[in-house]
């Protein structure tokens, strides 16, 4: 099984490289990184993580990494990388 990323989590994991950026570079670069390799480790063990509530309907998942919640869903071949999100937001409102 592979990880696809979508293109708004794309632009999550590039919109928290600019936000941390602004205060720390290199920590940015690390950071993002880090979300990555957790994302691409989703493919390995994908149901490891639960259904996020309210959306068990649609088989959204939700991994969280540090301060963040990857939120994604299993396909027949991949793991789909919908979100990268601040754990402290509403995720669902952003799913």
């Amino acid at each position: 099984m592979k990880t696809r990323f979508t293109p708004l989590s794309i632009r999550d994991l590039n919109g928290i490289a600019r936000w941390i950026a602004a205060d720390r570079p290199n920590a940015a670069k690390k950071v993002v990184a880090r979300l990555k390799i957790a994302c691409l480790n989703l493919a390995d063990h994908p149901y490891a993580y639960p259904l996020l509530t309210d959306r068990e309907d649609n088989g959204v998942r939700r991994a969280p990494h540090g301060r963040y919640a990857i939120c994604y869903r299993i396909a027949a071949d991949s793991v789909e990388v919908l979100r990268i999100l601040d754990g402290a937001q509403d995720i669902t409102t952003h799913i």
